[in-house]
């Protein structure tokens, strides 16, 4: 088997080659090829060889009778069994594949006996955790556990977090009160939330994680202190997400726009200082970019209108292209996303450590250059001689500012990155009282906020990054079957090439933290993770189903194709105003690349009119989306299997120049399921853009994804054009609206699960 050095070599050739953009589902490609190769990476635990289970289901049943478990019961009853259930059969299976001698006869009720020995020792740690309602443990409320820095958050600071609200409560007030008020009431309501994720977080690891036993037969011990550690960085990990980074997130939409917040009176309208004042006491990150839509009064000076209300306008000088080298930042602060209607922070990497963290201190420093003349895209912790330690300027990092511009500004990558980090200092705090042990990491890792799954086309190896694919001592950053999915596991879910080629997810892509799961209800069968009930959250979005949270992806892309139907339309209304024809090619700025590579680049005019047989349709007609697999801005971003990219993006064509026309069938293309054309079929423009020089490029490279479509689809259009070129269509065209084509889920090697995860350090 391959090293994990040899491993992270091995993607960082496939990096420099190419082979890696922004796309999920390349990256899973990747893994899933080198999996295939090298076995499951990391050391990851998977799925066993298959095996007949039926011992594992008999244990099931008899203890589940034996211990008047009801798993298929309603309300958190049926929920808490569901986990033990789980964990009475994972056990059981884990036990009886070790050692055939369990799986049936007396072995099978030595089995039986040795599973509920640990289901005991497991229910009276919970139980000691969590307490009643009328006695409630540390983790529920209750009093003991650490105090200071090592006290996990009191809840009652977070159910009235803003200005405009009633003062706090605290937990010990909420649980006394006889009449609780309403900021108490919410106390305990989100303790009731917490004992159920200190429920599930514990009976999960116990199942599913090795490192929490100890011993063999009869004499196997639940090691307290280990699962302590990790239901502490997990519940860590979901409450700093939930309660504070991602604190006014509402479902109307992703980005800076859609947190509900409030802007203080007395605001500066200045992009260089501030300050930019809300009404959230607990928040210390920000998506990096303006909050607001603009509007232009110079090409170059735009105004963030009532972005304060009634106290001023923001003038901010929007910057093109994106990331410009050599001419400075004064001029070119923001860069204007299109696709988002915001502008986006436009300073290499497009993320701000706050205000002073970057400065003469240097705490955060930036990650290696990935070769193009700047530093990489990461922050790495960077503890200064004689300065702040470690824990102490990860601790600066994490306190709330009620100032927009004094908080950090990242992307989801490196804002899970930094809540994974705080989990581990908080967690090892908790054990030791002491930062010791996290303040002698740096030695060892870098303590890096980055793209850890490495899908960014900027991603580079982070040199001992923490979290780096294959496993750390603290980490493990692999594939893991559905199944062993946990409270706090980090996943990933693929985006979608369109996405990226319009600007949505150029520097940001969905990564999300696993907050909820549940099971099945049987009782006789294996206990299986359904989908419907897992429940993620990620920075600037609010904790949802897992369906809710692909319809969410789903309303980013429409909004963003809507943008574009919408420039479309601008374009040919001020070419008309001003006496020009309608134009067939216009230029959009998805924003991809960064400034150098746009003095190299000839392929910009992404959006093309392609009318295929002459047919009269409304304005502004059929226009499509041009992605030339040729061109420099995509070079690397996709790979260039032409049929498998095709598969990702729904409607699409490509133009075979052989009288043949390639669809997306259902999220597949295949050589055999070619379309053939009628009397008058004009091909689509697939040239290049005139500028780009003699070249005519490659029609197969070239995919057309539509923005507008007839009743019925492109391909049922092509077919009956085939048939009979005389049928009549139009004049109306329906806008292209996203639905699950376009978001595949859950990013996957092979048949298992992107996850990053917490794990313990060996002990040696």
């Amino acid at each position: 088997m391959a090293t994990v050095d040899e491993i992270g070599e091995i993607a960082s050739d496939l990096l420099l080659a190419g082979l890696l953009g922004f796309g999920a589902y390349l990256f899973g490609r990747f893994f899933y090829e080198y999996n295939a190769k090298f076995g499951n990476l990391g050391g990851i635990q998977g799925t066993p060889s298959p095996i007949d289970l039926t011992f594992a289901a008999k244990v099931v049943g008899d203890l589940t009778t034996k211990l008047s478990l009801k798993p298929a019961a309603g309300g958190e009853t049926g929920k808490i069994d569901r986990f033990r259930t789980f964990f009475i059969f994972r056990r059981a299976r884990d036990l009886g594949i070790s050692d055939s001698t369990l799986r049936d006869g007396q072995g099978l009720e030595t089995l039986k006996r040795r599973v509920k020995q640990q289901f005991d020792q497991v229910d009276t740690f919970v139980k000691k955790q969590l307490g009643t309602s009328t006695a409630r443990g540390p983790y529920f409320g209750g009093p003991g556990g650490p105090q200071g820095d090592a006290r996990h958050l009191d809840l009652g600071r977070f159910v009235s977090p803003r200005l405009t609200d009633a003062a706090p409560t605290t937990e010990a007030d909420a649980v006394a009160a006889k009449t609780p008020s309403e900021g108490q009431a919410r106390t305990l309501r989100e303790l009731d939330s917490r004992r159920m994720h200190v429920t599930g977080i514990v009976w999960r690891a116990a199942a599913i994680d090795i490192d929490v036993w100890k011993g063999t037969g009869d004499d196997i011990k639940l090691q307290e202190i280990e699962l302590t550690e990790i239901l502490d960085r997990r519940l860590r990990s979901v409450d700093r997400l939930r309660y504070e980074a991602s604190a006014g997130a509402t479902t109307s939409g992703l980005g800076s726009s859609f947190v509900d917040r409030q802007w203080s009176s007395g605001n500066k309208p200045s992009t260089t200082s501030g300050p930019w004042r809300d009404d959230y006491t607990v928040r210390m990150f920000e998506a990096p970019s303006v909050p607001r839509a603009a509007k232009s009064i110079s090409p170059e000076i735009w105004v963030v209108q009532d972005f304060f209300g009634t106290s001023g306008n923001v003038v901010v000088r929007a910057g093109f292209p994106r990331f410009t080298l050599g001419l400075g930042t004064t001029a070119f602060s923001w860069f204007q996303n299109h696709m988002t209607d915001e502008f986006d922070w436009n300073e290499w990497p497009g993320t701000r450590m706050g205000r002073d963290a970057t400065a003469a201190t240097k705490v955060w420093a930036r990650t290696p250059s990935p070769g193009v003349g700047r530093d990489g895209y990461g922050w790495i912790l960077h503890p200064v001689p004689g300065g702040d330690q470690a824990a102490e300027i990860l601790r600066k990092l994490f306190a709330s500012s009620l100032d927009w511009w004094e908080r950090a500004w990242l992307h989801s990558d490196g804002v899970l990155a930094a809540l994974h980090l705080e989990a581990l200092r908080h967690s090892k705090l908790r054990r030791t009282g002491k930062d010791d042990v996290f303040n002698t990491l740096p030695a060892s890792f870098s303590l890096a906020l980055d793209d850890y799954f490495e899908v960014r086309a900027q991603a580079v190896k982070t040199p001992k990054g923490i979290m780096r694919p294959g496993r750390t001592d603290y980490f493990e950053n692999g594939s893991i079957p559905f199944d062993d999915l946990q409270i706090g596991d980090q996943v990933l879910f693929e985006t979608n090439p369109v996405m990226f080629v319009l600007g949505s997810s150029a520097w940001e892509y969905p990564t999300v933290l696993i907050s909820d799961l549940d099971t099945s209800d049987t009782a006789s069968d294996e206990p299986k993770l359904l989908l419907n009930r897992v429940r993620v959250q990620g920075f600037g979005t609010a904790d949802l189903d897992y369906s809710s949270f692909q319809l969410l992806l789903a309303k980013s892309l429409d909004r963003g194709l809507q943008a574009v139907r919408d420039e479309v339309q601008a374009q040919i209304q001020i070419r008309a105003s001003a006496g020009f024809p309608p134009p067939l090619t216009l230029e959009w700025d998805s924003g991809a690349i960064v400034g150098e590579d746009d003095l190299n680049n000839n392929d910009q005019s992404l959006l093309r009119h392609w009318n295929p047989y002459g047919d009269v349709w409304n304005p502004p007609g059929p226009w499509w989306i041009w992605i030339n697999l040729k061109a420099p801005m995509w070079r690397g971003a996709f790979g260039d299997d032409v049929v498998k990219i095709l598969g990702q993006m729904p409607g699409g064509i490509v133009w075979m120049a052989e009288d043949k026309l390639l669809p997306e069938f259902q999220g597949r293309a295949e050589l055999a399921s070619t379309l053939s054309v009628g009397a008058g079929f004009q091909e689509p423009p697939w040239q290049d853009h005139p500028r780009a020089g003699p070249s005519l490029g490659d029609a197969r490279k070239t995919i057309f994804v539509p923005l507008f479509e007839p009743d019925g689809g492109w391909i049922g259009y092509f077919e009956d054009k085939a048939r009979d070129p005389t049928v009549k269509y139009g004049p109306l065209l329906n806008p292209v609206a996203a639905d699950a084509r376009w978001l595949p889920g859950l990013a996957r090697i092979a048949d298992k699960i992107r996850v990053i995860r917490p794990r313990l350090k060996p002990v040696t």
